[in-house]
Parts: C-alpha cells; structure tokens; sequence
C-alpha cells in the first residue's frame, strides 16, 4: 500500500506573525444550520456541507439525502483536544462527495454546475491575509480509507493569490502547490508539506488559501474514507543555495541517542536551528566544519530543522525524528 507522500518541512526561527493562520490546532469550533442539518466547523475554516446539502436539494429533487461530512473529532488528534475529520460520502444520485476544509468560503458556482462533476463548480474567495511570500503550507493528518489496492487519497492543495489583480478584478493565481495523501501507517499522524511555486520571482501574494479534500481522485474514492486534519502552519521560507547544502550531511535521522552529526565542507559559520512541531525554535547551536549537537534534553518525537548561513539564508532544511 502507498505511504503518505511527504515533502521536505521547513521550520523558521519563529513563525512570523505575518504568517499565522486562525484557529491552526482546530482547538475552536462553531455550530450552523443548512437546509434544516446540523453542522459544525473550526472557527476560521470552512467545510463544503453546505454546499453538497444544497446540491442534493437543488438538483435531486428532494431524493437525495446527504450528511454532515465535517466533525470535531476529540479523540483521534495529534496534539491538544481536537482535529477535524472530514468524510468522504456516496449518493446513488450524485455519486461520490469528497469533504472539503477550507480557510476559505467555498461558493458553488451554480452557472458551471455539472452533475457528474459537482466538485468542478465549487470556487473559493478570500483566504488568510499575507504580506510575504509562503512557501511552504504544512499539516499533520492522518488518512483511513477501505480501499484494498492503495489508491485512495485525499490531498492538501495551496493557492497564493493576489486579490482583484487579474483580468476583470479577478483574482490573480501568482502560486500553487499540492500533496497528495495516502493512508496512513500506524495509530498516529504523520507530517505532510505542500510546496509552493511562483510564476515569477517578484510578486507578493495578498492571500493564501488552503483546502484539504478527503478523496481528490473521483475514480478511485471510496465511501467513508476519512481525513483527519491538525497543527496547520505556514513557513515564509525559501531554500536557495543548492551548492553550500550539498556540503552537509546530517545523521543519523532518526537520532536513537540524542546525537544529531553534522558534517560540513563550507569554510563560512552556519547555524543549527532546531524547531518543534508548532514552529518553536527548541535548540540553537552554530559552528564552522563538523559538529554535533546534543538533542537528548528534547522529548521524543518529530522536529524539523533548518541549517542557515551567516546572511541569515537558509540552505538546508529536513524533518527530523527523536526517537532515544
């Protein structure tokens, strides 16, 4: 079975306030009502219920019965007391509805709506408000599904956009990524990236906007499959300096007795900078040629860390795992 795909994380020395996304542990939630169901969402975040409950209504006729496909989940999470579990779900009339969380207002475009393709109709507007570039919009999440063969997955997909900037003040896409997310190994989560990439080397982006979907692939989704979504964060960080990072190597990873090596060909002083899973810097240490730093006061668990030089670029980041 395919493993959870995951690209290289990147840490900052601190998370810039520029940076920060609302309600990013899914810790606060709230409660609303479409077409008479129940449904809830992490203050912040947006689910697609409402759209599909309107879908269902609209164009079933009143003989499609759908539900909510967003919760509050408290016991599956990876840190504090909630995440949020969006479901994928089938109607024999609309087929297959993938779930759908969002920073986001996701809006049907009723003009465009294709009943064999209900997604394709579905356009977002606004986002998290950004006065610098984001590369890199990271998660973790924990994906199960029924599918036997390992083709299911869900995805996590980013847009950078420059609001009313594009033809007829429509929004104006400068940066995309995405990641594709496979079925879980294990009881826990995992860390998952989405890499960002620019159309240009200049232009700032005014929003970034972020939806996970519980099955990205209508051929192969599965009823019931189900993504769990927790400790969303955005890193403002760039990788450039390909040839200095190409002079470092560090080991082992995962670090077994709190040792982390780092051997270095670069003459120049470089930094160490470890950070925790939110973001926090954990451990500092800077050096010229090899050295090692000593993690063993840290808990056990998974960091990432990111080697800058001394301008303060950053040229080599990994995820690392603590496991004495």
């Amino acid at each position: 079975m395919k493993k959870l795909i995951t690209l290289a994380l990147v840490c900052a020395t601190s998370l810039s306030a520029k940076a920060q996304l609302t309600n990013a542990g899914m810790e606060s939630w709230r409660n609303l009502t479409s077409a008479g169901t129940n449904l809830e969402a992490p203050d912040g975040w947006f689910g697609s219920d409402s759209l599909a409950l309107w879908a269902a209504d609209y164009y079933g006729g009143g003989l499609v019965t759908l539900s909510q496909q967003l919760f509050e989940e408290g016991t599956t999470v990876n840190a504090g007391n909630a995440s949020a579990k969006i479901e994928t779900h089938e109607d024999l009339l609309l087929g297959i509805i993938p779930g759908i969380l969002s920073n986001t207002q996701p809006q049907m475009d009723t003009a465009n709506f294709d009943q064999s393709d209900p997604m394709a109709a579905i356009v977002y507007s606004g986002g998290t408000a950004i006065t610098e570039r984001i590369y890199y919009v990271n998660a973790y999440v924990r994906y199960e599904t029924t599918d036997l063969l390992g083709d299911e997955h869900g995805s996590l997909s980013v847009q950078a956009v420059m609001l009313g900037q594009g033809v007829n003040g429509t929004d104006s896409v400068i940066g995309s990524g995405n990641v594709d997310i496979f079925a879980t190994s294990g009881s826990g989560f995992e860390g998952i990236s989405a890499f960002v990439s620019y159309t240009d080397n200049t232009s700032i982006p005014d929003a970034i906007r972020i939806a996970f979907v519980s099955s990205s692939d209508m051929d192969v989704a599965v009823n019931g499959s189900a993504l769990y979504v927790d400790g969303v964060s955005l890193s403002p960080v760039s990788i450039k300096n390909t040839v200095k990072a190409a002079g470092i190597k560090c080991f082992p990873n995962p670090v077994k007795d709190g040792i982390l090596n780092i051997t270095n060909t670069n003459k120049e002083k470089l930094t160490l900078n470890v950070c925790s899973a939110t973001g926090q810097s954990v451990h500092t240490t800077s050096f010229t040629g090899n050295t090692t730093a000593d993690l063993s006061a840290l808990s056990n668990g998974m960091y990432f860390f990111n080697i800058s030089d001394a301008s303060g670029q950053v040229i080599k980041s990994e995820k690392l795992i603590l496991n004495k």
